[in-house]
């Protein structure tokens, strides 16, 4: 016997408000980029794992609070030769959600 499962879930939107200051310095043949910023998302959607009694784990998204992310993005970009050029990258950051609690009733209603 073939047993099928549909799974709907109903998400809210996410809303994000993203600011960002930046600054450039042009050189010979290369340039700086800085640049800091801070994103403030409501009803942040995110995976959601829970286990029933057989021990499987589901993974399903689903709508949590508010959520933070604030970092520093750094670029350093040279030209050596016309034909060779090199980027360096850095981004250090730190994501916050809040605590939150959800029903989840799949695949059984558990907390």
């Amino acid at each position: 016997m073939l047993k099928l499962l549909k799974l709907v879930t109903l998400h809210c939107p996410q809303f994000t408000n993203l600011f960002e200051i930046g600054f450039k310095s042009s050189y010979n043949k290369g340039y700086f980029y800085s640049a800091l910023y801070h994103k403030i998302a409501d009803a942040t959607i995110t995976r959601v794992a829970s286990t029933d009694s057989t021990k499987l784990i589901y993974s399903i998204m689903q709508n949590a609070d508010r959520s933070y992310n604030t970092g520093i993005e750094l670029v350093f970009s040279q030209e050596l030769v016309k034909w060779f050029s090199f980027n360096i990258n850095v981004n250090a950051y730190q994501n916050t959600i809040n605590q939150f609690t959800v029903v989840n009733k799949y695949p059984t209603t558990n907390i």
